[in-house]
């Protein structure tokens, strides 16, 4: 059984390392795709807007949730208020930073897109 020094075992482990992120960053892409191509397969009658819109991971106003979940995936944090008017839905993506945000907003009512913040 060969040794190996601390140094080589640390060069190692960043070799793997590597390689995982690779994998996983390649796959994430790839899940994000094939997701968006199987919503477009299974909801032949939306209009070609909005399918564009998915594919190229865009939101349009109007989208209903299952669409912005097609486009955008699960947001981070959800927020729902009920009440006589019917439901709102606060979705939050991305995340906060130090000294600064890269967080967006995306507000529906009845299920509905009605606006981003960005």
């Amino acid at each position: 059984m060969a040794l190996i020094s601390c140094s080589e075992w640390q060069m190692k482990k960043a070799i793997l390392l590597s390689i995982f992120l690779c994998i996983f960053i390649g796959c994430g892409t790839y899940i994000r795709e094939n997701r968006r191509q199987t919503y477009i397969n299974h909801h032949q009658s939306l209009s070609l807007e909005k399918k564009q819109a998915i594919l190229n991971g865009k939101l349009l106003i109007g989208m209903t949730r299952e669409e912005v979940l097609a486009s955008w995936g699960r947001p981070r944090k959800s927020n729902i208020s009920e009440g006589s008017w019917g439901v709102d839905e606060q979705w939050i993506y991305g995340r906060h930073r130090r000294n600064f945000s890269d967080v967006c907003y995306v507000y529906f009512r009845n299920g509905i897109l009605t606006s981003i913040q960005y």
